[in-house]
């Protein structure tokens, strides 16, 4: 990222958007550690739609209601 060094600090009013990205720039160095090491492009792919999602959470791609159901989807309610 050869611009990435010259880019102006950004300012994040979101504690949420800067967990998302965070998440999305470790699902992109995960995906170069992936491609460097030469591992097939299904485990690069998971990487790339983990960052797609962190950064479609930022720009209002993902609602609320889609994170609440990602956080309640993890939970088992037994009768």
């Amino acid at each position: 990222l050869l611009g990435a060094q010259n880019e102006p600090p950004m300012v994040l009013t979101s504690l949420r958007h800067k967990a998302a990205l965070e998440r999305a720039e470790e699902s992109l160095t995960e995906a170069v550690q992936a491609l460097m090491g030469g591992l097939p492009p299904e485990i690069m792919a998971v990487d790339l739609d983990g960052a797609k999602e962190g950064l479609e959470e930022v720009i209002g791609l993902v609602t609320n209601e889609d994170i609440l159901e990602r956080i309640f989807s993890q939970f088992c309610i037994g009768k």
